[in-house]
């Protein structure tokens, strides 16, 4: 077993999420925005899905084979392999929230205008691309 060290900027809050995803062999770790996926067994061997810190919500899909991280945004999904498959960008604002729906697509709460209520546009889990707005 490895050993992996993060060195965070403080970046106004002081939250740690980690997780294990069995179906990816991932470690998740999430801290001050940013999200990093470490290979279980191997920590070293580890990657930043994101480089601006600007991650929020992450969900997995009913069978945990698909990992969907909502950036700034931006929705971004991997398969187990850690790989990334799909980024929907163009959304119309930003990402404020998101959730999995179970016929293969995403709701997400889309700010487009900074104190106004947030829309609902809904896309596809298997590829990103908008299905419309609730």
């Amino acid at each position: 077993m490895g050993e992996w060290v993060g060195n965070f900027e403080y970046c106004g809050s002081r939250e740690l999420t980690v997780g294990v995803w069995q179906e990816g062999k991932s470690i998740l770790v999430q801290t001050a925005r940013y999200l990093y996926l470490l290979e279980i067994g191997d920590p070293s061997n580890y990657f930043s899905v994101n480089q601006e810190g600007d991650c929020g919500a992450v969900l997995f899909n009913e069978t945990r084979t698909r990992l969907f991280v909502a950036k700034a945004y931006s929705v971004v999904a991997f398969d187990t392999n850690r790989t990334m498959i799909w980024e929907a960008k163009a959304l119309g604002g930003e990402i404020v929230g998101l959730e999995y729906l179970r016929d293969s697509a995403l709701l997400i709460e889309v700010e487009f205008e900074l104190g106004e209520p947030p829309d609902m546009v809904k896309i596809s889990s298997i590829d990103g691309r908008v299905l419309g707005t609730c």
